[in-house]
């Protein structure tokens, strides 16, 4: 019959169960006997000592030490003592004998390992008054009575150890009928998978009533779940094999790639389309972390996104992997967490989509549509330019004068060519000299004055780029101060005439922005300034006398209504001087017509040197000239008036040669409002006073509506 692991685990037991039992109770027994014996020795010691006192007293007390021999002899004579002693009070031996007993083989053994054991003694009285006397002593043999002992104690252990190994072998004996076989039979139904086995064994167990029955009838209910689960797992299975054909046809027919991992982050499973994307083979991928297709950076990203993985994220991000050649490929991915029925973590899935050509495409309308910025943004710089110049334009054909021209421009400039610094020179009266008319942002330390050849734009007659903007080393002397980077330098050239130069520094705007402003603001500023001159020019010659560079009658005819009604307006007085050269036909038919254009230009100067800007010196009509005095009463007019009559009069002019005759003049002075509220009104007195000074006899000064003439200090 086959010995099963249940019999085998129960006769070790049962073995192991005899001979614990057996040493138990023999050790007992033995500990019983030890006991027994150690009490009979004491006894047997207190016996002979107490036999024997009386007359080992009176030994002692007569100090007789025959009669201590004899009672020594005694003592030795018993079996068991091997050495006696009789001592006096006075430590003085009186007998004392040792034996040498014949011991057994197992008690000359133990004596040599025994520890001294204390000799039983007992103290020696003299008997007719009880004093001590002396003391008997005794030793036994120790190691015969431990011989004896163990003797007894291995027989005790041997019948022991027997006794209890029979009740054991009997005990089971019983077990396995009752308990091992009907066990040896389920276990074997289990190992044969329910089927075949000692199923009459089982079946007989079936019907009792204690705990093995209990157990046969669990046994049986649970061979009949097995039979049903098992069944129920072949069919599971069958259908988990076909739905995972399916599967893999789908994940291997897939147009997207297939990746999945597991919770340590490990492939466990990549379709041929994700193979194919990195130039693997299926299998050599299975097993490899996924960090083995991306790089340092692609790690820290990754290491993210599975972190949001285990959140139970799921997403859509682009990510970069790297092909088995080194080449990298820009994927798109579909991922989400892969959980168990527990909610816990088990690993990600991800459907991966080549975008290499997306990104191609969304790369080249990206660079489309930053092309078709920056075409815009041109545009529309270029749409400012022009509307900012085509206003510059317009501002200079309405300006006036050359300083309200410079203003114009300096503003213009300043929004034209922001935040870029610059500066306009023109050219001046001295000759070969620049002087800087206008600034804009922070090109203050451009020079107020520099030479035509310190600018190497005038010299070169062209554009000219200094350090930092095309490669050129020479820097302008003007440009070195205001800018340590360089510039450009435009010069103004019309008609090969030098009007003045455009400085330009080095800014925060793009070159080719720069050079096409600076073209348009150049071209628009040269061709007004060049306007403007033949503009002042024309007007110059329209209001201005050829001879004596005074305005003429025409200006004075739009001068004068315009003052009058300022003057009008603002309270203020105004007066008006009609000056005439005396006997100026003389000087024509004396010394000639260049003598008398001479006389005519000397006296035009003196008016001119001696009135304010703001007063208007006009040639009325041949030696005449009339003058508007603004803001001005009628006795500061006479007043400035004698001093100009006086300078005249100290002129000593020269023509041909011959010194010409001292020159003097008459004037005639009107005021407004009191002589006049228009022009034709205010001439008329003006021209009626000079009229009554020439009648007074000339070289003097006549106020309007006076009769007694102011004449010069000759007159009175």
């Amino acid at each position: 019959m086959r010995i099963s692991r249940i019999s085998l685990l129960q006769t070790r037991y049962a073995v192991i169960c005899a001979l614990l039992l057996g040493v138990l109770s023999s050790c007992v027994q033995i500990a019983y006997d030890f006991i027994e014996e150690d009490e009979t020795e004491r006894n047997l010691g207190a016996q002979l000592l107490q036999s024997l006192a009386a007359p080992a007293a009176q030994a002692a007390y007569h100090l007789n030490q025959e009669a201590a021999r004899g009672v020594v002899n005694s003592l030795v004579e018993t079996p068991g003592v091997v050495q006696a002693q009789i001592t006096s009070d006075f430590g003085e031996v009186l007998a004392e004998r040792h034996r040498s007993a014949a011991r057994s083989a197992l008690a000359a053994w133990i004596a040599p390992h025994m520890r001294a054991e204390a000799p039983y003694a007992t103290d020696l009285l003299a008997s007719n008054f009880g004093k001590r006397v002396g003391v008997l002593q005794l030793h036994l043999d120790r190691a015969e009575i431990y011989a004896r002992i163990l003797r007894r104690a291995a027989l005790t252990l041997a019948l022991g150890v027997a006794r209890n190994l029979a009740l054991a072998i009997m005990l089971l004996f019983v077990f396995h009928r009752v308990l091992t076989r009907p066990l040896e039979a389920m276990i074997d139904r289990i190992e044969n998978a329910g089927t075949g086995g000692n199923d009459d064994v089982v079946a007989q167990e079936i019907e009792r009533k204690d705990e093995v029955g209990e157990l046969a009838r669990a046994f049986q209910n649970y061979r009949v779940q097995i039979a049903d689960h098992l069944e129920q797992l072949d069919t599971a299975q069958a259908s988990l094999r076909a739905g995972e054909r399916r599967y893999r046809d789908i994940v291997e027919t897939a147009e997207e790639g297939v990746w999945v991992i597991d919770e340590h982050n490990v492939t466990r499973l990549v379709n041929a389309k994700f193979a194919q994307m990195l130039r693997y083979s299926a299998d050599s991928m299975l097993g490899r972390p996924i960090f083995d297709f991306m790089d340092e950076e692609g790690r820290e990203i990754a290491l993210h996104n599975v972190e949001r993985r285990r959140a139970g994220v799921r997403e859509q991000h682009e990510f970069k992997l790297y092909r088995s050649d080194g080449s990298a490929l820009w994927v798109e991915m579909a991922t989400g967490p892969i959980v168990d029925e527990s909610g816990a973590y088990r690993g990600a899935v991800a459907m991966v989509t080549d975008i290499t050509e997306r990104r191609r495409a969304r790369k080249e309308l990206s660079e489309a549509n930053e092309q078709l910025s920056r075409t815009v943004q041109e545009l529309q710089a270029r749409e400012r330019e022009t509307r900012l110049v085509a206003r510059l334009s317009d501002l200079m054909q309405s300006c006036e004068s050359p300083a309200e021209a410079f203003r114009v421009i300096e503003n213009c400039a300043a929004e034209l060519f922001a935040p870029v610094a610059g500066s306009l020179a023109v050219r001046t009266s001295d000759a070969g000299m620049l002087a800087t008319v206008a600034r804009w942002h922070d090109s203050l330390s451009a020079p107020a004055v520099f030479t035509e050849s310190e600018c190497w734009a005038v010299r070169r007659g062209q554009t000219h780029y200094s350090e930092g903007v095309r490669g050129v080393g020479a820097v302008c002397a003007h440009c070195r101060e205001s800018s340590e980077t360089g510039g450009m330098c435009i010069p103004l050239m019309v008609q090969g005439e030098l009007l003045g130069v455009v400085t330009l520094q080095n800014g925060v705007m793009s070159v080719t922005s720069v050079e096409r402003a600076a073209e348009l603001f150049s071209e628009t500023i040269k061709l007004g300034l060049w306007n403007l001159r033949l503009r002042v020019l024309l007007r110059e010659q329209a209001t201005r006398d050829a001879l004596t560079g005074l305005f003429n009658r025409r200006y004075l005819d739009d001068a004068l209504p315009r003052e009058l009604h300022r003057c009008l307006r603002s309270g203020e007085q105004l007066a008006v001087a009609m000056l005439d050269i005396d006997h100026f036909k003389r000087f024509n038919d004396t010394y000639g017509h260049e003598a008398g254009d001479s006389v005519l230009k000397a006296v035009a100067g003196v008016v001119q040197d001696s009135l304010r800007k703001s007063d208007i010196a006009c040639r009325y009509g041949g030696e005449e000239i009339a003058c508007v005095l603004p803001d001005s009463a009628i006795e500061d007019a006479h007043e400035r008036f004698e001093a100009i009559r006086r300078d005249i009069a100290a002129l000593r002019l020269s023509s041909g040669g011959r010194l010409l005759e001292p020159i003097t003049v008459s004037v005639g002075l009107a005021q407004c409002p009191a002589h006049g509220r228009d022009r034709d009104s205010l001439m008329r007195a003006a021209d009626s006073a000079l009229y009554r000074a020439k009648e007074s006899g000339r070289d003097r000064i006549c106020l309007f509506g006076e009769y007694t003439p102011h004449a010069h200090a000759a007159n009175g």
